[in-house]
């Protein structure tokens, strides 16, 4: 929530808005000076561990380069296409359900950390930014994945451990840069078969998923031998 602006807060908002950067940290009583969402040349926006519950709109924040939002109690994310410039979002550890459909703009994002939330799905419109390099949706509510993150051909990590997935999106071999999938702890049964072929993937985590027989799934011996494993760890 948004108050009107106290001298220290009065001080913050000029500092940002000659440094271009606001950031408070571990303030329990904090609440966001309505005036900082103003400031069109923001380039970092970082309020981490304030126990943050709601955001005004952020519509004003067209050169936002660092969103981080860390360790707060955010129920929801007000819609952010406007943010074209962001190269890193940092939601993590927050109350999130769910996020707007609004990333398809976002072709300098190279890092999104979604993790420890209570999201049961990611938007599609992840799967056009086309920078991405790091993907982190672990510690949620996840059951599947949308199929548009085929199309992520930057992405190196991806972290979905700790959620409820039962099966990874064939698409996922478009990936053709991923290098590690962490997915241990979900429901996986099976594995996508061009993912584990013709890709870079170099470590996939599956420890705490049902896969019975690693073995017999098509192209586990390929990629067994690409990254000169002997068995899976």
């Amino acid at each position: 929530s948004s108050k009107p602006v106290t001298n220290k807060g009065a001080q913050r908002v000029e500092n940002a808005s000659k440094t271009g950067v606001f950031a408070v940290q571990d303030e329990p009583g904090f609440s966001l000076p309505k005036e900082v969402l103003q400031i069109e040349t923001l380039r970092t926006l970082h309020i981490e561990g304030c126990a943050l519950k709601d955001l005004p709109s952020l519509a004003a924040l067209a050169s936002l380069q660092r969103l981080k939002l860390p360790k707060n109690m955010i129920s929801s994310l007000p819609n952010i296409s406007v943010m074209v410039n962001l190269q890193q979002i940092d939601l993590s550890s927050n109350k999130l359900g769910s996020l707007p459909d609004c990333f398809s703009g976002m072709k300098k994002l190279k890092e999104a950390n979604f993790s420890k939330n209570q999201l049961t799905s990611l938007p599609g419109s992840l799967g056009d930014c086309a920078a991405l390099k790091n993907l982190d949706a672990s510690d949620n509510q996840l059951k599947s994945l949308p199929g548009s993150l085929g199309k992520l051909d930057s992405l190196e990590d991806l972290n979905i451990a700790n959620n409820k997935v039962a099966s990874l999106p064939s698409s996922l071999d478009g990936m053709k840069r991923i290098k590690r999938i962490n997915a241990q702890w979900n429901s996986l049964s099976t594995l996508p078969k061009g993912l584990l072929t013709s890709t870079a993937l170099q470590d996939i985590k599956v420890e705490g998923c049902p896969l019975k027989d690693k073995e017999a799934i098509e192209g586990w011996d390929k990629y067994l031998e690409r990254n000169n494993k002997q068995q899976i760890k």
